[in-house]
Formats: structure tokens, C-alpha cells, sequence
């Protein structure tokens, strides 16, 4: 019988043996002093277990009865309530099944699913739905993500998703040549704004702190400031927190009339930091505020970034799409001077949750503040057999990410950017003809511009006295009027602060909304306001 073989790996030394009754015997690790003598069973080979591998006609048969379910959905959607305005704990008990041991029959899975989506959801989609900041989600979107999880690519790497990446990479040069980015410029696919605000100010942080930062981090070192409107949206300030920054250091700005920054204010308080010790590395500029969709005045913030080597980041989540109508596009001006752009294809490119999107100046820079390829040695690549190209776990915080870039992609082709564009201008004349409608009745007021598709407003009686608490009492009818316009199910608004005082917000993502759902949102405010009033008004305003 032959003797024990040595299979030698690193500092390990593993000698197996047979015996004449087949036991397997394990020698290792000497060196730590540790010997394991233990007998090994016969290998016996595992039968195949089949349970979770559908075949491709069951597959096909609950797809199909899903189709079932989304043809009947586009064609309800414009009769069902924007809300089914339900309660809270009957819905979470009627959707918390237990989970069986065994399979659900198909009708009851199905009977399940219809549920969902016909029975206890509310509607982006439905034209009514002026919510927010939510797109409605394209047609074409929804097919091609039910493809992006059949192939289930992990854009983490090339070789995990050779077609997902390259159609990632070309959406995203072209996108930053719309925004107006040099050839160097590109991007990546993330959940929303909120990460690609995180990631724009990560990048601010890394480059302009003036120290290894990513090695370092931020103890011991001089404090950053970055500086920002007031209206600028929370997410900066999360980033911030996350980035180690702390909330504190993001610097709120007074605003004009029209809720745009005031550029000498910027200026008064980069000043003060720097006399007080602190290094301010970025400026936030937003292009479509999320409250009123006011647009900061971008090559003012462009040139004072420049002047003191700063960052410049512009929050185009809500607004940056206005790039692709020519007849918007010079609102955008100066955003193609942004070292990067935030924008969400999920809210007025209308495409499905999620896909947000981070586009730079230059692709690089994203490379350089997220790389950690020297620390992942298990995902090894011989890059002169198998081609070389960056592996997306290099431009962002994720490892792991779905193919959020192909409903974006498929809808672009479907639609074409010509209709795209004309479909976003079309969004802000209905906002500007709601505004014109708002003025002309008396029980509306007008809070502020509408620039681009966002309309504020607030419900005024008509008869209603001046005197003291006066918009304190507006301030709580209209809180009230919005739940309830939201409980009604017919238009579904949301709310704005503005200036302390709570109004009434319409925001247009939404390609089925017409100027029919305009006059349907004053007519139902007025409705119910009027009710209201009636129940809440103080008698020293009768």
C-alpha cells in the first residue's frame, strides 16, 4: 500500500493516508502546535434537490398570471383611488401571511398577489398622484426589470455582469454629456439621491480636506464646512453625519424671495470659517429644490467654489432632468461646471424604483475615494488573459448591486430622448397653468414661483377676517385639508414649509397627469376646505 501523500499549502501540511478498512486520516498545522486525528466518513455524492429550480413552463405560468395582474392594473389605474386611504393594522394583518412549510397552491399565491397590487397599495402611477417627488414608473421599465432579475447580474464586476456594465457605463457618459460633462465624465447607478449626494460629498471630503482622509480620517485634523441653502434637501446633512463631519458642519444660507441662495452670503461665511480655523471644501448648489424646485443661481456658486479650491456639488435629484428639454435646459446653466451631479432617473425620467444616479467630472475621481483592490485579494483577475476594465466595486460604497441601470436604458429606447424632453416641458406648463388657476380663484393663494413642476399654494377662505393667529389658523387648516385630500383618494398632494408656514405642494413626475387633475386638486381642496372651515375656524376670525 502506497504511503500518507503530502499536499503542502502555505504553513499548512495536510498528509492523507488509507487504510485497508477506509478510514481517512488528517494531519495539520504543527507549527500552532494543533494536531487533528479524526476519521472522515465515506464520500457519498448528494442527490439533486430540485424544489427551487422551476421549470420553464411553471415559470411561464405564473408570469403570464403576473402580466394578468399588470394589464389590469394599467387599465383600472385611472378609475382606483390614488390611496385606498385603509387602516394601518388592517392592512399589516392582511398581508402578513405565515410562512407554509410547503408551497402555495398557484391561485392562492396569485389570489395573494392581486391583493397587493389591486387591493392595498397606493398609486404613483395613477394620474391623480401629485405627491412628493415619486415618478410613476415608464412601462417599458417594468418589463425590463422583471428581465434584470432573470440574469440577476451583481455589477460589483465585469465578469459578474459583462452586458450590465457596459450598458451602465454607456448610459452613464451619455448622461453627463447632457449635463453638459466633459469626455472624462461618467457615473454609476445607485438606490437614490440620498446616495448619490452621500457619494458627491464623499468625494468632496477626499479630495479637498488637504490630508489622507480615507487613511486618516477626520480626528486631529482642522474642521470642513460645506455650505448650502437652506432649502437644500436633509440628505446633505445625513451625508455629513455619515462622512464623520457631523450635521454641524453643513452651513445653512439665508434665501432670496424666490428661495434661491444669496451668493453674498456664501461669501460672509466662508469668510468667517476661514478666520475661525475651518476649511471649507464644498459648495452644494440645487438645481430644482425640493420644496419649491427654485434653482440656485449655479455659475455664481461655480466661480466662488473655484476661487477657494471647494468642491462644487449639485443636487440635481428632483430637477436635473430638465437638461434634456431644450426649451429648460438655460435654467440648468452652470450645472455643467459641477465637479458632480446628482440626479434621480426615478423621479422625472419617470422610470421605476430604484435608480438614482452620481455622475463626476471626471471617472477617476470616483476611483480614487472608493478603490480598496489591494484589501480584496479574493476577487483576483488575471487581467492579460481576461481583458482589463474597472470593476464597479471601485466607483461606489456597494459590493453587491442590481441592474438598476436597464429600466433606465430600455425606457430611454423606447420613449427616445425627443419625447422625453418634450414630456418634461410639458410637466412644467401644467404646473404653470395650476399656478395661473390657483390665482384666479379667491380661495387660493400663490406661496411662491413655480419654475419648474412643483406648485405651492395654500387654501384662504375668502371670508376669512384678519386679526391675530390668523396664519396660525391657515397653518392648521391646511395641514388638516392635506391629510384629508390625501384620505379621499380622488388627487393625492403633499406639503411644503415655506418661510414657517405650511402650504399646499404639487409636483409633476408623472407622464399620465393632465391639466383635468390641476382643476381636480383645486376643486376637491376647495370642497373639503370649505368643510373644514366650517368645523374649525375660531370665532375671533369669523
Amino acid at each position: 500500500m502506497a504511503g500518507p501523500q503530502g499536499i503542502r499549502h502555505g504553513r499548512r501540511r495536510f498528509l492523507l493516508g488509507g487504510s485497508a478498512d477506509g478510514d481517512v486520516r488528517s494531519e495539520g498545522l504543527l507549527t500552532s502546535g494543533v494536531r487533528l486525528d479524526r476519521p472522515y466518513p465515506e464520500v457519498v455524492r448528494p442527490e439533486p434537490f430540485r424544489e427551487l429550480d422551476w421549470d420553464p413552463k411553471r415559470a411561464r405560468e405564473l408570469g403570464e398570471r403576473a402580466l394578468d395582474l399588470w394589464q389590469e392594473l394599467l387599465e383600472r389605474l385611472p378609475e382606483l383611488p390614488v390611496s385606498p386611504g385603509l387602516p394601518i393594522e388592517e392592512t399589516k394583518a392582511a398581508l402578513a401571511l405565515e410562512v407554509p412549510a410547503e408551497p402555495l397552491p398557484l391561485d392562492d399565491l396569485v389570489a395573494h398577489m392581486r391583493e397587493v397590487v389591486l387591493e392595498r397599495s397606493m398609486y404613483p402611477g395613477h394620474p391623480a398622484f401629485l405627491a412628493y417627488v415619486s415618478g410613476a414608473g415608464t412601462v417599458p421599465g417594468a418589463p425590463a426589470d422583471l428581465l434584470a432579475a432573470a440574469i440577476n447580474q451583481n455589477l460589483g464586476g465585469w465578469r459578474l455582469s459583462p452586458a450590465a456594465t457596459a450598458i451602465e457605463r454607456h448610459l452613464t457618459e451619455w448622461f453627463a454629456l447632457r449635463f453638459g460633462l466633459p469626455q472624462t465624465g461618467g457615473g454609476i447607478l445607485v438606490s437614490g439621491g440620498a446616495m448619490a449626494g452621500y457619494i458627491g460629498l464623499k468625494l468632496a471630503r477626499d479630495r479637498k480636506a488637504g490630508w489622507d482622509v480615507r487613511a486618516e480620517g477626520v480626528r486631529g485634523h482642522e474642521p470642513l464646512a460645506v455650505y448650502a441653502s437652506g432649502e437644500v434637501h436633509s440628505i446633505n446633512e445625513r451625508a455629513l453625519d455619515m462622512l464623520g463631519l457631523g450635521r454641524q458642519a453643513l452651513r445653512h444660507l439665508p434665501f432670496d424671495e424666490d428661495f434661491r441662495v444669496e451668493v453674498p452670503a456664501l461669501r460672509e461665511a466662508i469668510q468667517k470659517d476661514l478666520e475661525a480655523g475651518v476649511k471649507p471644501i464644498a459648495v452644494v448648489g440645487s438645481a430644482g429644490t425640493v420644496a419649491t424646485g427654485a434653482i440656485d443661481p449655479l455659475p455664481e456658486l461655480a466661480e466662488i467654489a473655484k476661487e477657494h479650491d471647494m468642491w462644487f456639488h449639485v443636487d440635481g435629484a428632483y430637477g436635473g432632468p430638465a437638461v434634456f428639454s431644450e426649451e429648460l435646459r438655460p435654467l440648468m446653466a452652470g450645472i455643467e461646471l459641477a465637479d458632480s451631479i446628482a440626479f434621480d432617473p426615478h423621479k422625472w425620467m419617470y422610470t421605476p424604483h430604484s435608480g438614482g444616479c452620481i455622475l463626476v467630472r471626471d471617472l477617476e475621481h470616483l476611483r480614487e475615494s472608493f478603490s480598496i483592490h489591494e484589501f480584496a485579494t479574493y476577487v483576483h483577475r488575471d487581467e492579460e488573459r481576461m481583458g482589463s476594465d474597472v470593476d464597479a466595486i471601485d466607483l461606489g460604497p456597494q459590493f453587491s448591486r442590481g441592474f438598476q441601470a436597464f429600466k433606465v436604458w430600455i425606457s430611454l429606447l423606447a420613449h427616445g430622448a425627443r419625447a422625453y424632453g418634450q414630456r418634461i416641458a410639458h410637466d412644467v406648463e401644467l404646473a404653470k397653468y395650476l399656478h395661473r388657476r390657483a390665482e384666479e380663484r379667491p380661495e387660493f393663494e400663490i406661496v411662491a414661483p413655480t419654475t419648474l413642476s412643483i406648485t405651492c399654494f395654500r387654501y384662504v377662505p375668502a371670508d376669512l377676517a384678519e386679526g391675530p393667529g390668523r396664519d396660525d389658523y391657515l397653518d392648521e387648516l391646511n395641514e388638516r385639508l392635506m391629510t384629508e385630500i390625501q384620505l379621499d383618494g380622488r388627487v393625492f398632494p403633499s406639503n411644503a414649509v415655506l418661510n414657517g408656514r405650511f402650504v399646499l405642494r404639487s409636483c409633476i413626475v408623472n407622464f399620465r397627469t393632465e391639466a383635468e387633475q390641476m382643476d381636480l386638486l383645486l376643486d376637491v381642496a376647495a370642497e373639503l376646505g370649505s368643510k373644514l372651515d366650517a368645523e374649525m375656524r375660531p370665532a375671533s376670525l369669523r
